[in-house]
């Protein structure tokens, strides 16, 4: 049955898609799945949730790279949990996730922070991801973070503190993993990936 369903809806989007393209919604309604279920995603919601990123990050960054996750949104009355993902082909190194909170007459929540919006309409310069991980992981040695046999580990992330991606590059000078779990202590260097510049390094440690 729900296969069935599936398919007749794919057959409805394939033929809406056909006679009028991406932006075609279908009526009044779009469908992503929630809680293993079909449900109807007013077009208003989807719209004011395009535009609200779009005024963020910029149209052209929003139309090359973000797409939005229809199968990540959930819904908890009376917010919509969207959820996009940003993505740049050329540049695998660079990624991100998206989430913000709209209610159902269409409003953005200012009750719960966004996360992982590129404010490249606001500052241009935190939009420029130029630095590679091995480039970050190099300016964090060049930079002097304490390091140990294991290799460093870098990851591209949203930084809520600075509201911004960084790279975070990451040492470990102990580990061990027992009945009490994981325990450990090391480095965390924050690289711009625009410029290469280090913001800071930090000690870290789990007991």
């Amino acid at each position: 049955m729900l296969k069935t369903k599936i398919q007749i809806l794919g057959l409805i989007f394939a033929t809406c898609f056909y006679y009028y393209g991406c932006s075609c919604s279908c009526g009044a309604e779009q469908n992503v799945i929630i809680d293993d279920q079909f449900i109807k995603l007013p077009v208003k919601i989807r719209e004011n949730a395009d535009r609200y990123l779009m005024s963020r990050t910029g149209s052209e960054f929003f139309d090359a790279f973000v797409t939005f996750d229809g199968s990540k949104t959930t819904f908890q009355e009376p917010l919509y949990r969207v959820e996009y993902i940003w993505l740049n082909s050329e540049k695998p190194d660079f990624t991100g996730t998206i989430v913000f909170f709209i209610d159902t007459a269409g409003t953005v929540s200012n009750l719960i922070e966004p996360e992982g919006i590129p404010l490249c309409n606001y500052t241009p310069e935190d939009c420029l991801f130029k630095i590679s991980a091995e480039e970050a992981k190099q300016k964090a040695l060049d930079a002097g973070i304490k390091t140990a046999e294991r290799p460093l580990i870098a990851k591209f992330e949203w930084n809520p503190s600075k509201d911004r991606y960084l790279w975070s590059v990451v040492s470990i000078l102990y580990e061990s993993q027992g009945s009490q779990g994981f325990r450990g202590n090391g480095q965390e260097a924050l690289i711009d990936p625009g410029t290469g510049d280090v913001i800071s390094i930090k000690d870290w440690k789990v007991n």
